[in-house]
């Protein structure tokens, strides 16, 4: 819900002409809009443990330049040692007591972010490909592991040297009594100096940098956690905007037969023109090195961030001076999806709220026992760094449910599936003003909501009358049934041709091994010995003595091993063991008639026949079949929820 001052509501409810203007800010993520990567940042360098960079892969320093970073903190990976008593509560009830979720981190998990060795302080610079535009940097901790106790931003300036930009104390960095700012570190530039102050924001003002550098300090015992380290800039092109439309809750529709059970988005359509036939204004960014940013221009460019809000004049506001002082009333933050600009500099743009980043974000493959519903989605959403989100319950709330099992369908978006969610739990969610997915239980909009705004069709003391018609609509019941299925299609058709080219069947397997492999298995190029395999199955009911190919590739740790022959031991008709190598179907028959009757006497001894190792170009390496050198240093650390 939007807020406003009493002055203004009493505006908007007592005078018959309210005198408006439209605007819209425009923020460009720099980060996002020119080419970096890895290459282009330097830290400090990771802790080693037993020769190898410890949470190098599962905290990386380029995360903090990467796109769809969270709004703020909320997500803590656990560290053995950064532990405390309380940071694990049961992930399946339907609130979360704290302010922070606790996961494990792992390599194949979607959102990262990085950390700073234990107890220590760093430096980390970006220096970027060509030049850019910055009136506002934004840095964010994941303060679940430590607030550092000071900071500092650094900056080039074209044909300059690297100066202080401003510098601070954790004080300037909000805690979680701060929930939708947590964590979030942002300075202003105010034309001369930079400030953590909004107010004090000059959006005209802006500096040319070709580098930034953050330092911070320190926590004994703890890390730091950075999620992101990225200049702004902010342009206002309010002076461009012909028409503007921001359509609330979208997808809703009021002839639904229950009014829950939706989740909704917010779009935004704006047509802009410069009325400057000199040249173009409002040009299409490219992404090159070689295109350099003209301060004068306004770019275009998908996921460009937008912040559309009116103007209301009143001699209470908060903006401006008497007697044209007025409140800035912001509409909601979009992205945008697409733009069309034509000879003349005439733009029409749509632009879709945060909902954009669900819509093109798949499901990440995740598996909920007795999970709560709630709690279904915070792990959801967790797993892919969205953290501007919040459930409206009652206290007692029993309409929220928690299915036996829920998994993801890594086929569809993350939307999607919230979508079915909702609509198969009653929930209700949306996208409100500040940019929050606010998710709505059944009995909470049933019980709990109470109206924000008054509706009337006649004057009631100094209010006047808001209603201009009314039309009544009568809705099908609240008990019809409204029925969602899709009809099996078959075909009998039959081919009459055949193909082209069909491939061979192809299997996949796994095995463990059961001996140790050296390095001496190869001499001068040639491998001269077996590997010694036991496959693995799924369930007890199968009885699986080798792999289905007898020539294959395996992955064996970082190296991939080639072998063209399984080992057989037989019996043969005098009642002689033998051994021999089977390369092929044909083989096994041939050597199957040469063995006495009965499967015990013809079958797998284990052994594979290697032919080459260091297959597309691995690296040879020992390989062992037990576990203890990979578990001597584990330690078991239980984890109990309170």
């Amino acid at each position: 819900m939007i807020t406003a001052s009493t002055e203004l509501k009493n505006v908007l409810k007592q005078n018959s002409s309210i005198r408006a203007g439209v605007g819209c800010l425009v923020e460009y993520n720099m980060n996002l809009l020119t080419n970096l990567d890895e290459t282009n940042i330097t830290g400090p360098s990771y802790a080693t443990v037993g020769g190898k960079e410890a949470y190098k892969k599962i905290f990386p320093l380029d995360t903090i330049i990467k796109s769809n970073r969270p709004a703020f903190a909320g997500v803590k990976y656990a560290i053995f040692g950064d532990m405390t008593s309380g940071d694990y509560r049961d992930p399946r009830t339907t609130t979360y007591p704290i302010n922070y979720r606790m996961y494990y981190p792992g390599l194949d998990t979607i959102y990262k972010y990085w950390v700073s060795n234990e107890g220590s302080g760093g430096t980390i610079a970006i220096t970027y490909p060509k030049t850019i535009i910055a009136n506002k940097i934004v840095v964010k901790f994941e303060i679940s592991h430590a607030i550092p106790p000071t900071w500092s931003v650094y900056g080039t300036p074209v044909g300059g040297s690297e100066g202080l930009l401003t510098s601070g104390t954790d004080s300037n960095i909000p805690s979680f009594s701060s929930p939708t700012t947590a964590g979030v570190l942002t300075l202003y530039y105010t034309g001369s100096a930079w400030t953590t102050d909004a107010s004090l924001h000059n959006i005209s003002a802006y500096v040319s940098l070709t580098s930034i550098k953050l330092t911070f300090g320190g926590v004994t015992g703890k890390y730091v956690g950075i999620i992101e380290f990225s200049p702004r800039w902010v342009k206002d092109i309010s002076d461009y905007i012909v028409n503007l439309d921001v359509n609330k809750e979208s997808s809703s529709n009021s002839t639904d037969v229950i009014p829950v059970g939706q989740i909704s988005a917010n779009s935004l359509v704006m047509d802009l023109n410069n009325y400057n036939s000199s040249a173009m204004q409002i040009l299409t960014y490219d992404r090159s090195d070689s295109f350099a940013f003209d301060p004068t221009k306004t770019y275009l460019y998908k996921h460009v961030e937008l912040r559309p809000f009116f103007n209301i004049y009143h001699s209470d506001g908060a903006f401006g001076t008497s007697p044209n002082k007025y409140d800035k009333i912001f509409q909601g933050t979009f992205y945008i999806d697409s733009f069309n600009i034509s000879q003349y500099n005439d733009v029409k743009l749509v632009a879709l709220d945060g909902a954009k980043i669900l819509q093109e974000t798949l499901c990440p493959p995740v598996l909920c026992e007795s999970y709560s519903v709630t709690a279904i989605i915070r792990r959801l959403l967790d797993n892919i760094g969205f953290t501007n989100y919040n459930f409206n319950l009652t206290a007692t709330d029993k309409s929220v449910i928690s299915p036996n099992y829920w998994w993801a369908d890594d086929t569809k978006t993350v939307w999607e599936a919230i979508q079915e969610i909702c609509r198969d739990t009653q929930m209700t969610a949306l996208f409100d003003e500040n940019n929050i997915l606010q998710f709505y239980s059944r009995e909470y909009v049933y019980t709990a909501r109470t109206a924000d705004w008054a509706f009337t069709s006649a004057t009631d003391g100094s209010t006047l009358a808001n209603v201009i018609s009314l039309q009544k609509e009568e809705l099908p019941s609240a008990n019809q049934v409204k029925v969602l299925w899709q009809s099996a299609v078959t075909s009998n058709y039959e081919q009459n041709a055949d193909v082209l080219w069909k491939s061979d069947t192809t299997f996949l397997g796994a095995a463990a091994l059961t001996a140790d492999m050296d390095t001496t298995s190869v001499v001068d190029g040639t491998p001269t010995a077996y590997m010694s395999l036991q496959p693995i199955t799924t369930t007890s009911y199968e009885n699986v003595q080798s792999l289905y190919s007898f020539n294959g590739f395996l992955a064996i740790e970082e190296e991939i091993v080639e072998y063209d022959g399984i080992e057989y031991e037989y019996i043969d008709l005098a009642g002689a063991k033998q051994t021999q190598i089977i390369t092929s179907a044909s083989d096994t028959f041939k050597y199957r008639a040469l063995s006495k009757p009965g499967g015990e006497n013809f079958k797998p001894s284990g052994r594979y026949k290697i032919k080459n190792r260091e297959a597309f170009g691995t690296s040879i390496a020992p390989h062992r079949a037990g576990t203890d050198a990979q578990t001597a240093s584990w330690t078991i650390n239980q984890v109990v929820f309170k």
